[in-house]
């Protein structure tokens, strides 16, 4: 069963200003640790691949030429941004410049992580092992140090899941927003995304599958069938109203996404029906 419950943020408004201090530094620490880790020797890094140099060239384009020169298997998000990136840098041949703006947004899943799961658990030292060992692992780092779309594909996936998340247990509007810009945002990051998007509409069956089987359980199981006083507690706590809201917010905000989605969605088919990408490839 999974239960509509108030649970306490990891980081506490009415905790200790102390606590709080030294888990905001630390979360500070484990961040410049990871960008220090993918900036070290950045300018060796060599990414001389067929699919960073069209991400380089597709991203120097001039924004109106960036959709129409597209390869028919990438979505704009990522080009955009590092189309503004490289004009910061004014198309420096420079590595370290031209990698940086990946470095930074890769360094982002660092602090995505420690929310995602402050939001799955309230035991810290799961929060924190899980932080510690994100800011070494490798992938992350490699992903982080080289031009292309992964380094912000992998923030957005746990911030889309941390906002879902939250969504269910407060049901605050501004969580459901973080939800809807981070997933929209992430399709039109990569296709792939679409995967995380599916597995993420397969959880919300589930919850709602489950507050649907309590409330049947509810309706037909006496309070003086329970084995003993707390489980009962446990049960007379639920509210099924909190659900119909929750389901109203699950409802409202998928369908923004799919409004928001709508402009690219033509390409999304044209991608499905390539040859090599789509559903009309040959297996593997």
């Amino acid at each position: 069963m999974i239960k509509v419950s108030i649970k306490k943020p990891l980081i506490s408004s009415s905790g200790s200003w102390l606590k709080v201090y030294w888990q905001s530094l630390a979360l500070v620490l484990f961040t410049l640790l990871a960008l220090a880790l993918r900036l070290y020797h950045l300018e060796t890094e060599v990414d001389a691949t067929h699919d960073a140099l069209t991400t380089y060239v597709n991203s120097a384009y001039p924004l109106k030429l960036i959709i129409p020169y597209l390869w028919p298997d990438h979505s704009p998000l990522f080009f955009f941004l590092s189309h503004f990136a490289l004009a910061l840098t004014s198309y420096t041949h420079d590595l370290v410049l031209q990698r940086l703006p990946t470095v930074l947004i890769g360094t982002l899943v660092i602090p995505a992580i420690y929310l995602l799961v402050g939001e799955i658990t309230l035991d810290k030292r799961v929060v924190w092992l899980t932080t510690f060992t994100a800011t070494f692992f490798p992938l992350l780092v490699e992903l982080s140090r080289t031009f292309r779309m992964y380094s912000l594909l992998i923030p957005l996936s746990t911030l889309s899941t941390y906002y879902l998340l939250r969504s269910l247990r407060s049901n605050k509007w501004q969580s459901w927003l973080g939800f809807v810009l981070t997933t929209t945002l992430n399709l039109y990051n990569h296709y792939i995304a679409f995967l995380l998007a599916f597995e993420l509409g397969v959880f919300v069956l589930l919850w709602l599958i489950s507050n649907l089987a309590t409330k049947y359980f509810l309706s037909k199981v006496k309070i003086v069938s329970f084995a003993n006083l707390s489980t009962a507690k446990i049960f007379l706590k639920f509210d099924m109203r909190q659900v119909w809201w929750r389901i109203l917010g699950i409802a409202v905000s998928f369908a923004a996404i799919f409004l928001l989605y709508l402009p690219w969605l033509g390409h999304l088919i044209d991608f499905i029906h390539l040859p090599t990408y789509g559903i009309n490839s040959a297996p593997i």
